[in-house]
């Protein structure tokens, strides 16, 4: 399972930074901080695994900690 952090209505990459520290046990392998219009969005995550994923456009940013078991049928359904 993934750690995510975000602050809202702020951008500060020191801040995400320390949250991001704080909750590195939740996903030792990978971190990736963004930094979006008024937001600031961190993630770390073990190997295998995903928590951030953003738009081909760049336009949108998602942050998910979970399984969607019908990914395949709702790929399939949006494609």
């Amino acid at each position: 399972m993934a750690g995510l952090a975000f602050i809202i209505g702020e951008k500060d990459v020191q801040k995400i930074g320390q949250m991001i520290e704080k909750i590195r046990h939740r996903g030792v392998d990978h971190s990736e901080i963004f930094i979006k219009d008024n937001a600031s969005f961190g993630c770390c995550w073990k190997e295998g695994e995903k928590a951030l994923f953003e738009s081909e456009d760049g336009r949108y940013i998602c942050l998910f900690d979970g399984e969607i078991y019908n990914a395949d049928a709702l790929k399939m359904e949006l494609t």
